[in-house]
């Protein structure tokens, strides 16, 4: 696989394992950094990975695809495990003992710090970062097939095409080579040009 910039220190699995940690974080670069710390990765880091892979996976490459599906299982992954950690601190319900008056309710030692966040706040706030993650990977999936159909709707080399030009004017000519978003067009006189891919359709 080629990268347009520089190639990403950290393989496609890994960079996706991470995105998803990180993805409710992602406009905070403090909580990042406490995240990323905590698998071992610099904040500085997993910027010039994010930016790499980010470059790579927003043109068409085979690995779009193996992206989508890592990320999907990322994302599940993660929903388990915070679904894992509200259960662990779900209070069991136990029912009332069978007495003539009813005994007072036992109440939780007192602990030092932070006061306990309600479970239904916990659910609540799971259900957020789910969405969240979700939404992000609907956007990804949408950026993939969107890239798709920019590369289906870009002539291939070799095709017979039609140039607008900024008289307004069509002309034809052939496409030589193509690269980022943009299409070498031999034009019917023997000159070639660059020409951005929005201004060139099939013949």
């Amino acid at each position: 696989m080629t990268f347009p910039n520089a190639s990403p220190t950290l393989p496609l699995e890994r960079y996706v394992e991470l995105l998803v940690e990180v993805l409710d974080v992602l406009h905070d670069p403090a909580a990042q950094a406490e995240r990323l710390r905590a698998h071992g990765v610099p904040l500085q880091a997993w910027a010039e990975n994010r930016a790499a892979w980010g470059a790579a996976l927003a043109s068409p490459i085979p690995e779009a695809s193996r992206y989508i599906a890592l990320l999907d299982a990322a994302l599940v992954a993660r929903a388990r495990r915070l679904a894992g950690v509200v259960a662990t601190v779900a209070v069991p319900v136990v029912p009332p003992t069978p007495t003539a008056t009813a005994a007072p309710a036992p109440q939780p030692a007192p602990t030092a710090g932070a006061a306990p966040v309600p479970v239904d706040a916990q659910v609540r706030q799971l259900g957020h970062e789910v969405g969240r993650g979700i939404s992000a990977g609907v956007s990804a999936l949408g950026g993939f097939f969107d890239s798709l159909s920019k590369a289906a709707s870009t002539p291939q080399v070799g095709a017979s095409v039609l140039v607008q030009w900024s008289d307004g004017k069509r002309y034809p000519g052939k496409v030589v080579a193509l690269a980022q978003g943009q299409c070498e067009v031999e034009m019917e006189g023997g000159s070639r040009h660059w020409i951005p891919a929005q201004y060139v359709s099939t013949a």
